[in-house]
């Protein structure tokens, strides 16, 4: 069992590159994912944000999310518990419940509920080392984080919410 602490540099609403920062024990690793990937996939996102008359906040904390989990799918086995900086106070349980269902859909492997945590991650934590010197200092990311990797995992997401609802569809006509 490992201890995931994550933390972010740059906040995905700023018109900057974004930086997750993950620390597990005293090793560190940097996601990057830049303006131009974050312009594509909030192109993309709004369009269904807006159709469905939701926030910017909301989308903003959904690809937070989705940052998150690409950032740490590879990472991450049954059991590990994941600490997550306060970066968006209030929506603690969308992130939460967002990234089990990731973890469900796209690994092998699942987390429970108690397994993700929110709290302050330490300015001399490897997460925010990692994230603050890439973000700032121009620190070589691990890895960069392109339009592609949020497309499959929306066109994945997609793909089963439309089954979902073909199923419920049939469900009701045969009714």
């Amino acid at each position: 069992m490992a201890a995931i602490e994550i933390d972010q540099s740059g906040k995905w609403e700023a018109h900057t590159h974004t930086v997750i920062g993950v620390g597990i024990g005293n090793s560190s690793y940097s996601a990057l994912i830049t303006n131009k990937s974050k312009n594509a996939v909030q192109g993309i996102l709004g369009k269904f944000y807006q159709e469905k008359n939701r926030s910017k906040k909301q989308l903003i904390i959904r690809m937070f999310t989705y940052s998150v989990f690409l950032s740490i799918r590879d990472l991450t086995r049954e059991n590990d518990s994941i600490l997550i900086d306060q970066e968006y106070q209030g929506n603690e349980c969308a992130i939460r419940d967002l990234l089990l269902y990731l973890f469900r859909r796209f690994t092998p492997h699942c987390l429970s509920p108690n397994s993700i945590q929110f709290g302050l991650v330490g300015k001399h934590c490897p997460a925010h080392i990692a994230a603050h010197e890439t973000f700032t200092y121009g620190r070589d990311p691990d890895k960069i984080l392109k339009f592609e990797d949020y497309a499959e995992l929306l066109d994945r997401t997609e793909e089963i919410r439309k089954k979902a609802f073909l199923k419920r569809k049939q469900r009701n006509e045969s009714k």
